[in-house]
């Protein structure tokens, strides 16, 4: 991504957080942006399959198990960007625990 960019999620049943891509650092929140680039509403199981890899992001939106408000180019770009990081920062954790 270029420049600052921020990933709104909003997962049914749960709390708001998001992903704020920064120079070269992300950083996740809890809570709501005032502004983000890209929202991303889904619901518990969807986000679990796509952390899992059972799913992909075009294939969940294809099936409308996914929406994406703002940018499509940033929604595809963040999705291989955002794997990693949950997955290296414990945060894929956190929130896998969570919902499971």
């Amino acid at each position: 991504m270029v420049g600052d960019r921020v990933v709104q999620f909003e997962i049914e049943g749960q709390q708001p957080c998001y992903l704020h891509f920064s120079k070269a650092r992300v950083l996740f929140h809890d809570g709501r942006h005032d502004r983000p680039d890209v929202i991303l509403r889904t619901k518990p199981d969807t986000i679990l399959k796509m952390m899992k890899g059972e799913i992909g992001q075009q294939e969940a939106f294809a099936l409308k198990k996914i929406e994406v408000t703002g940018s499509m180019v940033d929604a595809m770009r963040f999705n291989q960007v955002t794997q990693a990081v949950l997955k290296s920062t414990g945060t894929f954790g956190k929130i896998f625990m969570a919902l499971a």
